[in-house]
């Protein structure tokens, strides 16, 4: 049995209350492959379930620089190095996202498009406004969503048109005690994370995890923005979403470096694994549960079979 770490807080009005996310899961990942030639400050892998192929955006001039040095490089599912400098002169490139013959880039404050077969730029579009442009997600109807973290702020890419698609993420959730003092984070703060899914956008919040302020994961209706809370408590400051292929969500925590997993159906996240802090945007393949780890500091992409563990948390669950 893997043993539960409590995590408490405290509703307004109310007793503690604890609730638990369990530690780092058994059995380990197994490293399936890594690539180290040709990379450089990896910052997001994005697997595309369409061709097959990884993509891999890199900032080896820093994360918010506009000085054209960076890149995506384009890797085969078995992790060979197809093009170290697959498409070239953009900034600072991180979340990708795939719709028919386009990938699109969050470029610090400007959405890439990316056409698939050349890897060279169709379209660059300027979000007036936009301070540090992260995660990318996209509606089946096409429409492109980029986070904010910085701003605070969710926008949408339709027909060429900019829109503020969330524009005060701000909800007051409950009460927690942080450190021995009543606090209260906004949960929308700075939304980094987000997913497509079905006729939701799922997001994940950053927090503030240099004071300990974990991030939330909720999901707004595409049409309405109604906001559903996905569990009612901050757990991670949550960097990319991927689904897990039965109705939960992968989460990558970059700050400090873990994999987490929320199950369907609102059962409380799991921590599946613990790997290194400053990971970036992880990627997920299905079949075959291959996690893609960016290792932005050590300049290495490193994929994991992930199977084990994801039967190893079903089996808890039912325990």
């Amino acid at each position: 049995m893997v043993t539960l770490v409590p995590i408490c807080l405290l509703s307004i009005g109310a007793a503690s209350i604890c609730r638990s996310v369990s530690p780092v899961g058994e059995p380990e990942f197994k490293e399936k492959w890594r690539v180290t030639s040709g990379i450089d400050t990896p910052v997001c892998a994005y697997a595309d379930s369409e061709s097959g192929n990884i993509y891999i955006s890199m900032n080896p001039g820093g994360q918010d620089r506009k000085d054209g040095k960076g890149r995506i490089a384009k890797l085969s599912r078995d992790g060979k190095m197809m093009n170290p400098d697959w498409s070239v002169g953009l900034n600072a490139p991180k979340g990708m996202r795939r719709y028919r013959d386009t990938l699109w880039v969050a470029d610090i404050n400007e959405i890439a498009g990316i056409n698939v077969t050349t890897g060279k730029a169709t379209s660059r579009t300027v979000v007036p406004g936009a301070k540090s442009l992260t995660g990318v997600a996209v509606a089946d109807d096409g429409t492109v969503y980029v986070s904010d973290f910085r701003g605070d702020k969710i926008y949408s890419l339709h027909d060429g048109v900019i829109a503020a698609f969330v524009d005060d993420p701000v909800y007051n959730p409950p009460k927690r005690v942080v450190g021995g003092t009543l606090t209260q984070d906004p949960i929308g703060q700075a939304p980094r994370g987000i997913l497509a899914d079905g006729v939701s956008l799922v997001v994940g919040g950053w927090g503030q995890p240099e004071a300990r302020l974990m991030g939330y994961l909720y999901a707004l209706n595409l049409k309405t923005k109604e906001r559903t809370v996905l569990y009612p408590w901050p757990f991670a400051s949550i960097d990319s979403i991927e689904g897990d292929g039965k109705g939960g969500y992968i989460l990558g925590d970059g700050f400090a470096g873990t994999i987490l997993r929320l199950p369907a159906h609102g059962l409380a996240p799991e921590r599946l694994q613990k790997l290194k802090p400053g990971i970036g945007q992880i990627g997920f393949v299905l079949p075959g549960n291959l996690l893609l780890v960016p290792y932005t500091r050590g300049n290495m992409i490193v994929s994991y079979d992930i199977s084990d563990a994801l039967t190893y948390s079903e089996q808890n669950r039912r325990r």
